[in-house]
């Protein structure tokens, strides 16, 4: 085993990096704690108000409504996937960030969407 991981080694480069990866993201999770919780409560009442402001005020039917909403979740995913790329270039645990980046943040957009068009047809 140990040969597998000399200093030097192609392996062992690959393994100084993931573990590089892991004492970064550990790092940033200390010292972001709550960045990342007032980003996601930005997410939730800006997706709210949004999707709310979009039901109730436009004159479009439902599939254009929907699709004006995925526009701006889109971009708004596509803003914060580029945005921390550095983080995921690890081979193993950089995937499985992106991965769980991406599903909390997409169920944290849709219920804030299911939010906004409930309290929409609630309000009018």
């Amino acid at each position: 085993m140990e040969k597998l991981f000399q200093s030097g080694s192609k392996s062992a480069s690959i393994v100084d990096r993931e573990y590089e990866n892991f004492k970064c993201i550990k790092d940033k999770k200390r010292d972001l704690t709550n960045i990342t919780q007032i980003i996601g409560v930005f997410e939730i009442i800006t997706f709210s108000v949004y999707s709310n402001f979009v039901v109730s005020m436009s004159e479009s039917t439902l599939i254009d409504n929907i699709q004006t909403i995925a526009v701006a979740v889109a971009g708004w995913m596509a803003i914060k996937v580029l945005g921390n790329y550095s983080q995921w270039t690890g081979s193993v645990y950089g995937r499985a960030t992106f991965y769980s980046f991406l599903i909390a943040s997409g169920v944290n957009i849709l219920l804030a969407i299911i939010l906004g068009v409930g309290t929409s047809f609630l309000i009018f």
